[in-house]
């Protein structure tokens, strides 16, 4: 292949990727809209108004995370970021499930 020249598969690749990006976000948020019902049954006993704050508070914690690993993504490299996102996912979805044994 001649510098400068991509495959065809190149573009569905990366388009692929882009997706589940996209998805792995909507289902970080979306997680925490089904724990609402745990959540308002728990010993706690929150309000509905405490609910929407815990809610809102994760999903803006979590925009504020992006921003900046889009800004380290322009300084370190796309692809590079990328990947140490995903493979941070599933190490914070076993610490959030098993934090005595992950050593979180």
């Amino acid at each position: 292949m001649r510098e400068g020249v991509r495959s065809q598969g190149a573009p569905r690749l990366l388009t692929l990727a882009m997706c589940l990006c996209v998805t792995l976000v909507v289902g970080m948020v979306s997680a925490v809209n089904l724990a609402i019902p745990a959540l308002s049954a728990s010993g706690l006993h929150p309000s509905a108004a405490q609910v929407v704050w815990v809610v809102d508070g994760y999903v803006v914690v979590f925009a504020c995370l992006l921003i900046p690993a889009g800004a380290l993504a322009d300084r370190a490299g796309r692809k590079g970021t990328l990947l140490a996102g995903w493979a941070s996912s599933p190490r914070a979805v076993c610490c959030a499930r098993w934090p005595r044994t992950w050593g979180c």
